[in-house]
């Protein structure tokens, strides 16, 4: 189950991090900070499709109000929602120019049953090894028919901004399957990537409390001679806190080549 912010204070402070120093406001600082650098090293991937236009190019993916992309919202009958609702980017668009790809039987009966999950239900993803198998079925997919060319115009997420693919479709019909990339938020981190929400908890409090003893004056020094040696711990706290961060987020990435 997801972790609720009250249960992440709970545990900074069984960790014995400063109670008397961090109230609930600076908490709630300190986990919108995680959560946004957690989305820049770990965004959620989505996927979605679309059906194309003939002679159209430019498909406003992010648009709630645009008919062609527009999908309607489960929890509300009669409203829609972009397509690529509350993108941060898009990674990659896979599309046939020739017709429809989505119901070639291509690599196997498993490639069916996926094609089912990702294409008809835009679903997504926390598992890693749930996005390699798809990973390995898309790459083929680019060596059997080439990569499609695709450029956004405008910034991600936002209602101007669309998606344009190359070549021009020449006919009406053809799925294009969209693989983006959206913010987590605190409610549906669950334990595949609770470990990593916490290492940025915890760099941006111990970055908080050296903000915190950089102030000389009137400052509780809960066991340090000076504030300065508060400030010393705290300040080499957050940079090592956040190299070990970087290390396992951002360490050494890219698709890993596999067989069948």
């Amino acid at each position: 189950m997801p972790r609720t912010p009250d249960q992440i204070l709970q545990e900074l402070l069984r960790r014995k991090y400063p109670c008397g120093v961090l109230d609930s406001d600076d908490f709630t600082g300190i986990l919108q900070a995680a959560v946004r650098e957690f989305n820049a090293a770990s965004p959620l991937v989505a996927f979605a499709f679309f059906t194309s236009v003939g002679n159209q190019q430019d498909y406003y993916i992010f648009d709630p109000a645009d008919t062609t992309t527009q999908i309607e919202d489960p929890d509300n009958v009669g409203q829609f929602l972009a397509l690529c609702a509350g993108a941060i980017s898009v990674r990659d668009v896979y599309w046939n120019p020739g017709g429809d790809w989505s119901s070639l039987n291509l690599f196997s009966p498993g490639w069916q049953m996926l094609s089912q999950m990702i294409v008809f239900t835009g679903s997504y993803f926390h598992q890693p090894s749930s996005l390699t198998v798809l990973r390995q079925k898309l790459d083929h997919w680019k060596t059997q028919f080439g990569s499609q060319g695709f450029e956004v115009i405008g910034e991600p997420g936002t209602a101007g901004a669309y998606l344009r693919i190359y070549p021009v479709p020449l006919e009406s019909g053809s799925r294009v399957l969209v693989e983006y990339t959206k913010a987590h938020t605190v409610s549906d981190i669950d334990a595949s990537y609770e470990r990593h929400l916490m290492q940025w908890v915890e760099v941006y409090a111990a970055e908080a409390l050296a903000n915190y003893y950089a102030g000389t004056s009137g400052v509780e020094l809960l066991g340090f001679k000076t504030s300065d040696d508060a400030l010393k711990y705290w300040s080499g706290r957050a940079e090592t806190l956040r190299k070990r961060a970087e290390s396992i987020q951002l360490g050494p990435q890219g698709h890993v080549a596999r067989s069948y």
